[in-house]
């Protein structure tokens, strides 16, 4: 994993100024100083900056570590019919929800 902080020419480069969230005290900016893995301790302080919705696209890592902190309150999936053997494990997404056929793929929702 790439620990090295971002470049501060390139933040400068958004229309609208990131959120920086995890070890980032030494960036200019608006940020959260924490743990990044701990998504329980610096979800909820999205709030004091407005944000109240959060898209999370990730891996499996990202994606499981959301779900296992019961931080998520819907949910989409696209399964292709082809499997790919190697790699990190899907996560483990809730039996609940409703499913539909894309062609040969399957959409998720929950």
């Amino acid at each position: 994993m790439d620990n090295t902080l971002p470049d501060s020419l390139a933040l400068e480069k958004f229309l609208i100024a990131p959120l920086l969230i995890g070890n980032v005290s030494a960036l200019e900016g608006d940020k959260i100083i924490c743990d990044p893995y701990d998504i329980a301790r610096w979800l909820p302080e999205l709030l004091d900056h407005d944000i109240h919705h959060v898209l999370v696209e990730g891996g499996g890592h990202v994606l499981q570590s959301f779900l296992d902190a019961g931080m998520v309150d819907q949910w989409h999936r696209f399964t292709s019919e082809k499997r790919i053997n190697d790699g990190i494990s899907a996560p483990k997404f809730p039996e609940t929800g409703c499913a539909d056929k894309l062609g040969t793929d399957r959409y998720e929702r929950g």
